[in-house]
């Protein structure tokens, strides 16, 4: 699932299914490039999101660059690494706002019970 996808933004939003998916053959083996097109290193790993192969690099032309600190997918507000009731005011604005942000569980695209869920379990499950 991109950013803003009607906008010319096909950066990976955070959850995406695409995130650590990609398959790293063309790049480990061939001596692939370092950086995405948007020059961000092209091997970044989301620690919140379990590896498909063994190194973390995403599909597409994007490497997601998850935010510094950040320890879940419910930690989405400063200060990153700490789960408090600001990850929660910003998920519920996010959420009734339409915000991408909120949307962080599969249908992506769409903001319903699925993204209430696997923030509330994000959540209670806490900071690795």
């Amino acid at each position: 699932a991109f950013n803003d996808p009607a906008d010319g933004d096909y950066t990976l939003r955070p959850g995406s299914p695409g995130v650590d998916a990609g398959d790293p053959a063309p790049y480990v083996d061939a001596e692939g490039p370092e950086v995405d097109v948007a020059g961000n290193p092209r091997v970044s790993d989301d620690p919140n999101v379990p590896n498909v192969f063994d190194v973390p690099i995403d599909a597409g032309a994007f490497e997601y660059q998850a935010p510094d600190g950040g320890c879940s997918a419910a930690d989405i507000a400063v200060p990153l690494g700490v789960l408090d009731l600001g990850d929660i005011d910003a998920f519920i604005a996010g959420f009734s706002a339409g915000d991408p942000l909120a949307d962080i569980a599969e249908p992506f695209g769409v903001l319903d019970l699925d993204d209430i869920d696997s923030f509330i379990t994000a959540f209670t499950d806490g900071c690795p």
